[in-house]
């Protein structure tokens, strides 16, 4: 007890400063609660890996556009993911954290197989899955069908004039310079200064049948700018 002698203190395991034994009970449903706090902010943590590596290896494998760059991966990392995982440590007790049996402190530890599992194969695809579809959706409304991206990302393209606009019904959909060996280029998705380009533009050369038609108006001003074709950054 904490009303004890300093000889008791000193030889004790457990100092009750309240003397009061009911802060025993209290003192391990907070143990439990940072014990499962800190699971779920580890778990937060590592779900975000899977999401951030699937689109460098699909760059790699079969060369689609990168659609995450490293400092938009620095972005989620230290801009949007800082303060959920903080915020777990507030998360109130599970209702029945007291009604579980006492963990094994050898084999309960913080990272174990079923949280790497839940993170990385469950959340982790979840997200992976979710992003992807989302980032063909919004390349699909801008005439690019999922199928062209496919080996798409280390292909030649054509600069374009700041005055061509895609338009299908023009030849080369509107690219004043295709064919031209002066204008021709690379474009490199993980890191090129040239990615204000349009890509339906760049890559005129593609099989004209893989692309989609935009559902945005390339010469409707009333749409805002950074939606029109001509505008798009990839």
């Amino acid at each position: 007890m904490g009303s004890g002698s300093e000889v008791a203190k000193n030889a004790a395991d457990m100092l009750l400063l309240d003397d009061n034994f009911c802060s025993i009970v209290n003192g391990v449903e907070q143990g439990r609660v940072v014990f499962d706090n800190l699971k779920k902010s580890i778990t937060y943590t590592l779900t975000s890996n899977i999401p951030e590596l699937t689109p460098f290896l699909t760059f790699i494998v079969i060369q689609c556009p990168l659609p995450l760059s490293t400092i938009l991966i620095l972005c989620i990392d230290l801009g949007t993911d800082v303060l959920p995982a903080v915020s777990f440590a507030y998360e109130l007790p599970e209702l029945d954290i007291m009604e579980r049996m006492p963990r094994n402190s050898k084999y309960d530890s913080l990272v174990t197989r079923k949280v790497i599992g839940h993170a990385y194969m469950t959340n982790g695809f979840v997200q992976s899955f979710v992003a992807f579809l989302t980032w063909l959706q919004v390349l699909n409304d801008y005439g690019i069908k999922p199928t062209s991206t496919l080996f798409l990302a280390l292909e030649d393209g054509y600069f374009q004039t700041e005055d061509d606009v895609y338009d299908p019904d023009q030849p080369n959909f509107g690219n004043s310079n295709f064919g031209d060996d002066n204008w021709k280029t690379k474009l490199y998705w993980d890191g090129s200064t040239d990615s204000h380009l349009d890509i339906m533009l760049f890559y005129v050369h593609r099989n004209r049948n893989t692309w989609s038609k935009c559902r945005w108006d390339p010469t409707d001003t009333s749409i805002p700018k950074f939606w029109r074709i001509s505008n798009v950054s990839y």
